[in-house]
């Protein structure tokens, strides 16, 4: 009988020491929004996958991801704790949404013309008072910014893909997107681009569900914070924003 009160103890013990020592785990989403994140044969790369894959790895903490679009994947997994968005834009009005681990790059949302058409704007003003039209997808963080300007001609893209080849046929003057995704999805399609106004500056974060246990995020926030310290950060954001293969999300 004692034998048996001790094997029995003995696996209660391991039991509990296997619960403790399990990684907390989150569960992630994102778009398909290269070079930050993408997946290829169900693979997850991009700059801010694998600075988030580094940091998890140091602070010991277990990560899922998942694709989906922006609206579906804000619906889904922006209230439940443990669930949280990688490569999304903290602006203000998100700000008491959720809980941010970041930065993972620093980008914004700008303005983008043909590289070959001579343009200099100091401010938004410029564009209004010389009537020219914005192109903005309906799916774009620029969108949420775009509609609070007065006097602005906006021209609505419907699919966000399209809008680097609809500024070179000259449907629109000016492309308002996001200052790092605008570059990428202009050079996969072979279409000089600009920056010529930059309207906001935004980091691009991790943003996770109220409940969250915060303690978990922040030994990422250390872990990432130490990549930056050690310059580890800064090489992989060169390879990814920088470098030749750019157009094709990788290093």
């Amino acid at each position: 009988m004692r034998g048996c009160l001790l094997t029995i103890l003995a696996g209660a013990m391991a039991f509990g020491s296997a619960v403790a020592n399990e990684r907390p785990r989150l569960h992630v989403a994102t778009d398909h929004v290269p070079p930050l994140a993408f997946a290829e044969d169900g693979v997850f790369g991009g700059l801010a996958i694998e600075l988030m894959n580094r940091a998890a790895r140091d602070a010991g903490v277990a990560v899922d991801y998942i694709e989906m679009p922006w609206p579906r994947a804000i619906n889904t997994f922006a209230h439940t704790p443990n669930e949280c968005l990688i490569g999304i834009g903290r602006t203000p009005e998100r700000e008491a949404q959720y809980l941010w681990v970041g930065p993972f790059a620093h980008g914004g949302v700008g303005l983008f013309a043909l590289a070959s058409r001579p343009m200099v704007l100091k401010s938004v003003d410029d564009v209004i008072d010389r009537h020219l039209v914005v192109g903005v997808a309906k799916d774009d963080v620029a969108q949420s910014f775009t509609k609070h300007i007065d006097g602005l001609q906006v021209a609505d893209i419907a699919l966000q893909v399209n809008a680097p080849r609809m500024l070179e046929k000259g449907r629109f003057d000016l492309w308002a997107t996001g200052a790092i995704l605008g570059r990428f999805r202009a050079a996969a399609q072979g279409v000089a681009v600009r920056e010529v106004l930059r309207l906001r500056n935004i980091d691009v974060s991790l943003g996770c569900a109220p409940g969250t246990d915060t303690a978990v995020l922040g030994r990422l926030q250390a872990a990432l914070d130490a990549m930056r310290a050690a310059g580890t950060a800064a090489r992989l954001e060169r390879a990814y924003l920088e470098g030749p293969d750019m157009a094709r999300g990788g290093k």
